[in-house]
């Protein structure tokens, strides 16, 4: 079992911790930093000049070279004309420490997504950051991370094979009526009412991704990993 760190942010922290209905999935878009290529790691750089077609992607249902438990994808690269093995670093049986961001506090840290206060901290983390706000969630260390994920399991799909069974276990949530609209409670913006929760994933994910090229409308291929509901502290 390997630990692995996750980012979280806080209105999805507060959704793992809920008593009913707890976030129990995420989809992640495939890249350099959560994807290995034919069993190796690669930077960026390296990842950018495969051109990878995901477009052209099928699911590899075969043994991997070093008994990797997969799933794995086969994804052609246009630069080299070649076709490579894509898998998950995070593997079945893996666990998640969630990173979230941490807020100062007259000298106290505590997490942004509340309620908490960072216990048991460093002299010389605490003596480094004394004159900081805030601590970015991907500069969170592990010591000061509140909540363990695991069992995990590893899928992989595209967005718009999500049902309505897996945007509920996403954390989405029917949004209340404010004033004649509808807040989003994941996102905090107000949107047109919509029947089920998975139209409301739709519209978080085109808010997180469609910007970056990744939008609902070009279905793109997602790690999704799961977990048992959190039996942690509780919001």
């Amino acid at each position: 079992m390997t630990e692995r760190p996750i980012i979280f942010t806080g209105p999805n922290v507060c959704a793992i911790q809920r008593d009913e209905s707890p976030k129990t999935q995420t989809r992640r878009i495939p890249t350099y930093m959560n994807t290995l290529v034919d069993g190796r790691g690669v930077g960026k750089k390296e990842w950018d000049a495969f051109e990878f077609n995901f477009d052209e992607a099928y699911v590899d249902k075969y043994p991997s070279e070093g008994d990797s438990p997969g799933p794995y994808f086969q994804v052609p690269s246009e630069a080299h004309g070649t076709t490579h093995r894509l898998y998950s670093r995070v593997v079945a049986g893996d666990w998640f420490w969630v990173r979230e961001n941490l807020y100062n506090e007259d000298g106290d840290w505590a997490y942004e997504a509340g309620p908490g206060w960072v216990k048991d901290a460093p002299d010389d983390w605490l003596k480094a950051n004394c004159s900081k706000g805030i601590i970015p969630s991907i500069h969170m260390p592990r010591w000061a991370s509140r909540i363990l994920l695991g069992e995990i399991d590893v899928r992989i799909g595209r967005v718009q094979e999500i049902t309505e069974e897996d945007a509920i276990a996403e954390g989405v949530q029917i949004p209340v009526s404010e004033n004649g609209n509808w807040l989003q409670a994941l996102t905090g913006g107000y949107i047109p009412k919509c029947p089920t929760f998975r139209e409301h994933f739709i519209r978080l994910w085109d808010s997180i991704y469609k910007k970056r090229g990744h939008g609902w409308d070009e279905n793109g291929w997602c790690w999704i990993y799961g977990w048992p509901p959190y039996k942690g502290a509780k919001p």
